[in-house]
């Protein structure tokens, strides 16, 4: 959809590389005379996938899942007086469950009628979903917890 000019670089590598719309390749964008706005939309947006997939450009939330595994996996194997490891360890599913058993007067006030949830709570159903005891002793095997993103990313719902 871009084509790429580069300045003329001698078996180098150019420094700068600029892109220049081609004139033809964004033809979809624009709405035919007549058109229904919702057909459109649809021709847009799918020509635009198209074109973002053929560019090499992930999904969001497949990224998104791939770096929580992976950002998952090196807090747990942190050492505890780290902040970033103090602070997601804070109130994980492990203090929650605990939290349950206190009487109801003790216990952490949250709001009514909010679902809320926390940033391992894809982690814990994928580690139920595999038949594990717990996703943080799972990283301590690193080879099986690498072995398991692509698997994580397509099975947890989107």
């Amino acid at each position: 959809m871009l084509r790429v000019l580069a300045a003329d670089c001698k078996g180098k590598v150019p420094a700068k590389v600029y892109a220049k719309p081609d004139a033809q390749a964004h033809c979809w964008t624009r709405r035919r005379p007549l058109e229904p706005w919702v057909d459109w939309i649809k021709r847009a947006t799918r020509a635009a996938r198209a074109a973002a997939t053929q560019a090499g450009v992930r999904f969001w939330l497949e990224a998104h899942l791939q770096s929580r595994w992976r950002w998952a996996g090196h807090v747990i194997l942190m050492e505890e007086d780290r902040l970033a490891s103090r602070s997601l360890q804070w109130r994980d599913s492990v203090w929650w469950s605990q939290e349950k058993d206190l009487p109801v007067q003790l216990r952490t006030r949250r709001p009514h009628r909010t679902k809320w949830f926390r940033w391992e709570d894809e982690l814990k159903r994928y580690a139920v979903h595999c038949g594990w005891a717990s996703w943080q002793e799972m990283t301590r095997q690193g080879s099986v917890w690498h072995e398991h993103c692509r698997r994580f990313v397509k099975c947890t719902p989107k």
